[in-house]
């Protein structure tokens, strides 16, 4: 927690240092506006002040409107846009507020306890905007060990008393969940849309980084795939081909797009936690920036 805060305490000086450029702002939508502000804002501010030490030439945009920074090369400006996906964002908000409760609770005092939950269920209760109202009834079902509640919100629990105070999170078709989908179409349809699109037309070369953190929950291929694409290897081969040929595609036909990264942070790290790779529209682009 001490290095998430020492490293979270640099971007907000950061922020505050560049107050009149939009600083005050970005600050104000990071920490002031929801969940998902907090979790997209809090992978461009990671994604963009590495890439800014890595590279001298790129130049960051505070303001709240535009893309978010511009590496420039030449007498050429090229776009720098950090999106999300955010698809299970409601599994963040479930631990964290969940973890809350049960520890101000003194629940977990004396034992562990393994929680499992339907996805489904977290994300209709999340588009409701209803998830902490779930989440108040889970913590008091849990601190019951009412099962008859329980099973109504789609959760089982298992108690241990080998350790204290740790918690197991399990997801009930964690290997189901469609997170291919998500790197392809529906991450083409996110930056699609009229604000993304409005923003790519800045410049006629842009690249995009991905935040993944919340796409899915850990399962046969997440989070390690993201290392792999980085840093080479077989286990996910058809996979990692499948999502290239798919991205080589779509910049073909959208020449505003030239580079698609993927990108996995970590609150306690200056450094992407995996090595970065971006996939390019032409190798002859693959020079332009310091990874």
């Amino acid at each position: 927690m001490k290095k998430s805060l020492r490293v979270i305490e640099t971007k907000v000086k950061y922020l505050l240092e560049n107050y009149q450029d939009g600083g005050e702002s970005k600050l104000i939508q990071w920490f002031l506006s929801g969940d998902i502000n907090f979790v997209s804002i809090t992978a461009e501010r990671y994604i963009i002040d590495y890439l800014i030490l890595k590279n001298s030439n790129i130049e960051d945009n505070l303001r709240k409107t535009g893309i978010d920074a511009k590496l420039k090369v030449d007498i050429e400006n090229i776009g720098i846009e950090v999106t999300t996906l955010n698809g299970f964002i409601a599994e963040w908000i479930l631990i964290e507020r969940l973890s809350e409760f049960l520890y101000s609770n003194n629940v977990l005092d004396d034992k562990t306890l393994r929680i499992t939950y339907d996805h489904n269920r977290i994300m209709k209760e999340t588009e409701l905007n209803k998830i902490h109202q779930y989440i108040e009834k889970l913590g008091s079902a849990i601190e019951a060990v009412d099962n008859k509640k329980l099973n109504s919100l789609d959760v089982s629990i298992e108690f241990e008393h080998r350790w204290a105070g740790e918690i197991s999170w399990n997801h009930s078709r964690a290997d189901n969940f469609p997170w291919l989908k998500y790197l392809t179409d529906d991450l083409l349809s996110k930056i699609s849309d009229s604000n993304k699109s409005k923003q790519l037309e800045e410049h006629p070369r842009n690249i995009i980084f991905v935040g993944v953190n919340h796409i899915a929950p850990s399962n046969w291929a997440m989070p390690s795939i993201f290392e792999e694409i980085g840093a080479g290897g077989n286990s996910y081969k058809i996979q990692i081909e499948s999502i290239e040929k798919f991205w080589t595609e779509v910049m073909q036909d959208h020449q505003g797009i030239t580079g698609i990264c993927f990108f996995y942070y970590s609150l306690d790290r200056v450094n992407p936690f995996y090595p970065l790779r971006i996939m390019w529209n032409n190798k002859e682009d693959n020079l332009l920036i310091n990874l």
